[in-house]
């Protein structure tokens, strides 16, 4: 038997670091078949490590192995059924089905210049700057007009809106929800009330946008499927030796995308991890993703929130590969079809399901790639530095403005006067 948690967990001497007992899907399993049929077992690990596969000289390592060689009698753990097996030995029914998916460093947080600009597209920032231009222009053309035509307007003077800059800055300061001067003419206040309605509208709905913007980042990810991972060059991926996943990524796949998560390993095999362990490990590195059936993966992600208290692992949407669990006996076993009797047996009265969920118990988010919820994400810096940025910008652009005029009513003034 191998390690292999929600089937197979050990438990550990904390001094001497040796197991004392097994518990696990298959630990009570095996104890249900041996009640029903007065049997004892030992359990061993296999010398390697190894689950099983066939290697160049045609002989088997890891427990199907030493099940071929009737070192033991039986091989139990999450021993992925595959027709190449089922040559040299026999396989029980499934116990379990699952599939494969890959584990990722933990998605980061989108850091984005211009998040202050998210809310609106594009074409609405467009059509807001030519509105204000528009706008602008008419209500300076109206009280021109107004004024040419002498209309009175007692409570105001008439240069108020003469000038084509001063309807622009009022339609600024609007934008900005920003008081000032209203127009002269009662013709450019029925144009203002419309424009004022939709800066109303549109920058409460920007201000409502931007919130759940900033509070609720946006993440990014590497890939979220076996094509993506394969397509993009930020991280490389590994998977564990002598499984079933180098018979399943090689070079002769009908896949391509199999071939090429493969490809990498053909000339440096040193690529693939020995264990599931140290696979999990090079995912803490940053640049590793690491291929595996998902229950293990999510006992994994679960192990290292209680012991850590951070979410540093993200699993992919994509689940590939759907496998089945067997038990292993040697090959043209007298005793097959009565551990197949009793297995049946035990997935007719759901006791593996109760186990699988017994062991299998996740109470945490870190397992799923939801989003925090509104409020709990406190904002930082980066978040914000998209307004700061635009208030540099603002600095340096008064501060050159400043120098034009320094520069225009201190010569070009004096030269006319002259």
């Amino acid at each position: 038997m191998n390690y292999r948690p929600p089937f197979m967990i050990f438990i550990k001497d904390p001094e001497t670091k040796e197991w004392i007992k097994s518990i696990g899907v298959i630990p009570e399993m095996l104890n249900v078949i041996k009640m029903a049929y007065g049997f004892s077992y030992k359990l061993v690990e296999p010398y390697d490590g190894q689950w099983g596969k066939n290697l160049d000289n045609g002989t088997w390592n890891g427990m199907i192995g030493m099940v071929i060689r009737k070192e033991v009698d039986l091989a139990a753990s999450s021993i992925t059924m595959m027709d190449k097996r089922e040559t040299v030995i026999d396989f029980t029914v499934p116990f379990f089905q699952e599939s494969s998916t890959i584990l990722l460093p933990r998605p980061g947080q989108q850091a984005d210049l211009f998040s202050f600009v998210a809310p609106l597209e594009g074409e609405v920032w467009l059509t807001m700057l030519l509105s204000l231009l528009l706008i602008s222009f008419a209500i300076y053309f109206v009280n021109l007009q107004s004024r040419n035509l002498r209309m009175p307007y007692p409570q105001f003077p008439l240069h108020v809106f003469s000038q084509w800059y001063r309807p622009l800055w009022y339609n600024v300061g609007a934008v900005l929800q920003q008081g000032g001067a209203i127009p002269l003419s009662h013709s450019s206040r029925v144009l203002l009330m419309a424009w004022l309605l939709v800066v109303l509208v549109i920058m409460n709905l920007y201000k409502g946008i931007l919130i759940a913007f900033l509070t609720i980042p946006e993440t990014s990810k590497f890939a979220d499927s076996l094509e993506e991972l394969a397509s993009q060059n930020l991280i490389k991926w590994t998977f564990l030796k002598n499984t079933v996943y180098e018979s399943l990524f090689t070079k002769n796949s009908d896949y391509e995308v199999m071939r090429m998560i493969g490809k990498p390993f053909e000339d440096n095999p040193n690529e693939l991890v020995s264990s599931s362990k140290e696979g999990v490990e090079r995912v803490l590195t940053g640049r590793y993703a690491f291929i595996k059936e998902k229950s293990y993966l999510e006992v994994a992600i679960n192990e290292d929130f209680y012991k850590t208290g951070q979410c540093r692992f993200s699993l992919t949407k994509q689940e590939f590969f759907p496998i089945g669990y067997g038990l292993v006996l040697q090959e043209k076993s007298p005793v097959l079809h009565l551990f197949n009797s009793k297995i049946r047996q035990m997935m007719e009265a759901g006791l593996l399901t109760k186990w699988h969920k017994q062991y299998f118990n996740i109470n945490n988010d870190c397992t799923s790639l939801s989003r925090p919820r509104l409020g709990e994400y406190p904002l930082s810096l980066k978040d914000l530095q998209g307004s700061f940025a635009l208030l540099g910008a603002g600095l340096i652009l008064s501060f050159l403005v400043f120098v034009v005029e320094v520069i225009f009513y201190r010569f070009f003034k004096k030269r006319i006067k002259v």
